[in-house]
């Protein structure tokens, strides 16, 4: 089968996401994984970091990690559009139906609830009981042209938000770990240093290449080094990865600051036994591959 994935330069846009994450500080001691089987699906404010995610992991040491994607532009790519979308949605069971997916990983879209992610929670588990599930939200749509504190203010809002949807789907779901994390906070913290002259290697707000924050204005997909700064968000809060061990291109900048940031915004949104959530997956990752 192939999955669907795109050059960044005709990716679609993709508005804004009701629904926030969590995570833990990157400082925080956590298990370092080997990696697992990944099964991402969404649109062009998350997949392209899914692809980071992919280049970095396989560059840093994570013997079992795999990934598939199948992506859809703008909206089309919203945990809720996917499933109304009957070609989309027998996409994406023909890869869950294996089995062999171990990480299922979705973005919301306004309108998506717990009721949303149940129907494809339940189908995942239908293939796989031990299905571990990742929900992420990206930056907001246009924000390259956003006033920054406007910006940040939309990512505090709809995380605060999410966290009663986080909280159901977890209480649904007592047996299996769900991450969610609010990833597109990247977005402000980079936009603010920007301004303030504190991103030597980026040097343009919206452009082409390495030195551009944003590649265009509207809808404002994210240029290289905040795809690959979510990216790394992604590994600490999935692999339990120190940002030190990655292996991502070298930046006039201390990124691991960054990323802290981003982890400790989501702090507040971490599952309540989450102890237990990572007890449970040390004991995965130990256990033999079928």
């Amino acid at each position: 089968m192939k999955y669907r994935t795109a050059p960044l330069t005709i990716l679609l846009g993709v508005l804004l996401p009701f629904i926030l994450a969590t995570s833990t500080p990157a400082s925080q001691d956590a298990p370092r994984s080997k990696g697992m089987a990944c099964f991402f699906v969404g649109h062009s404010f998350f997949c392209p970091v899914a692809l980071s995610f992919d280049r970095i992991a396989k560059k840093s040491d994570f013997p079992d990690h795999d990934m598939k994607l199948v992506f859809r532009g703008g909206q089309a790519g919203t945990a809720g559009a996917l499933w109304s979308s009957t070609k989309a949605r027998k996409q994406i069971e023909a890869v869950l139906a294996t089995g062999e997916v171990e990480l299922f990983g979705l973005t919301p879209g306004p309108s998506d609830n717990e009721k949303t992610f149940k129907l494809w929670f339940d189908l995942a588990l239908e293939h796989n009981p031990d299905t571990r599930f990742f929900i992420g939200t990206p930056w907001a749509r246009n924000g390259a042209g956003m006033e920054t504190p406007a910006l940040d203010g939309l990512v505090t809002l709809y995380a605060n938000k999410c966290a009663e949807v986080v909280e159901k789907l977890r209480d649904m779901y007592p047996e299996n770990r769900i991450d969610f994390l609010g990833y597109g906070k990247m977005a402000p913290i980079m936009k603010k240093r920007f301004e303030a002259e504190e991103l030597p290697h980026i040097t343009t707000m919206v452009g082409k290449g390495d030195v551009a924050l944003f590649m265009d204005e509207r809808p404002g997909h994210a240029g290289p080094m905040l795809l690959d700064l979510c990216a790394a968000t992604w590994l600490n809060e999935l692999y339990g990865a120190n940002i030190d061990s990655l292996e991502l291109p070298r930046h006039e900048v201390d990124v691991a600051v960054m990323v802290d940031e981003v982890m400790a915004f989501n702090a507040p949104f971490r599952a309540k036994d989450d102890e237990l959530d990572e007890e449970k997956m040390k004991d995965s990752e130990n256990a033999p591959k079928k």
